[in-house]
C-alpha cells in the first residue's frame, strides 16, 4: 500500500542564487537516501563566476528540519568541483568526487566520503594520495564499502578496480585491488556482496559487460 500525502512540492533552490543541476548534467548530480529523510544535490553560481571558478558545491537537503546544508565550503577547502553524491545503504553516510583546484576543469577527481550523524569528513583518506591521476566512478558496496574505478596513468589510462573499506573516522580507510589485468573497467554496479556488474573495455575485443564475483573457497574476487 502507497500512502499519498497531498502537499505541495518544496522548491529547494527558491530565493537561492544557485543552479541545480549544473548545465548539461542530470540524474547523476542528485540522490535520494533510502530512508527518505535526505536528498543531496550538486550545485553551482548562477553568474559568470562560475566559468572561471568550476567551483560546484554538494548541497544536503533534510526533509525533516527542511533545511539545506552546503558540506563542501571553501573554508574546508573546497574550492573546485563537487559531483555525483550518492548515499550509503543505511543513509548515515554520503560520497562524492571533487577536485582540489579552482579553475582547472581536467583536475584530478578525489573520493570523499561525509559522515552525516557527525556531521564531519571521514579522514584520513590514503585514496587521496595514491590514486592518480583520477578516481572515474564509483559505488556503494554496503555502509561501510566502497568500490571505485580508477585511471592508471602508468599503464595507457586503463582503468582498475579497488575496494575502498571505511574503518571508523579515526583510523581511516584501506583498499585492495579488484583486478589486476590491464582491461578497462568503469561504472560499476553493485548487484549483492558477492557480485558487480561493470563496463569492459578493451583494444584486443569488443566492449562489453563483466562480471565480477566473489570466490567462495578465497574469500577474494
Amino acid at each position: 500500500t502507497i500512502e499519498v500525502v497531498d502537499s505541495e512540492p518544496t522548491d529547494l533552490l527558491l530565493a537561492k542564487s544557485i543552479v541545480s543541476p549544473p548545465i548539461e548534467n542530470g540524474r547523476e548530480m542528485f540522490d535520494i537516501s533510502n530512508n527518505g529523510r535526505y536528498i543531496a544535490f550538486t550545485s553551482h553560481v548562477n553568474d559568470e563566476k562560475m566559468s572561471y571558478t568550476t567551483k560546484w558545491d554538494i548541497n544536503l537537503y533534510d526533509t525533516t528540519t527542511q533545511e539545506v546544508k552546503v558540506i563542501t565550503l571553501e573554508s574546508d577547502g573546497f574550492v573546485g568541483r563537487c559531483e555525483f553524491p550518492k548515499f550509503s545503504d543505511d543513509s548515515t553516510k554520503l560520497a562524492f568526487l571533487c577536485m582540489k583546484r579552482a579553475g582547472l576543469e581536467n583536475d584530478q577527481l578525489h573520493l570523499k566520503v561525509y559522515d552525516i550523524v557527525n556531521a564531519q569528513y571521514i579522514t584520513p583518506s590514503p585514496v587521496e594520495v595514491e590514486f592518480k591521476p583520477t578516481i572515474n566512478d564509483f559505488a556503494w558496496y554496503d555502509q561501510d564499502k566502497l568500490v571505485f574505478v580508477y585511471s592508471v596513468l602508468e599503464a595507457g589510462h586503463t582503468k582498475l578496480y579497488y575496494y575502498y573499506y571505511i574503518e571508523d573516522s579515526t583510523v581511516g580507510a584501506t583498499y585492495v585491488a579488484l583486478t589486476d589485468d590491464d582491461v578497462g573497467y568503469g561504472s560499476p554496479l553493485v548487484v549483492d556482496v558477492d557480485t558487480f556488474v561493470t563496463k569492459v573495455v578493451s583494444f584486443t575485443f569488443p566492449d562489453c559487460i563483466g562480471l565480477i564475483t566473489k570466490d567462495a573457497a578465497t574469500g577474494t574476487f
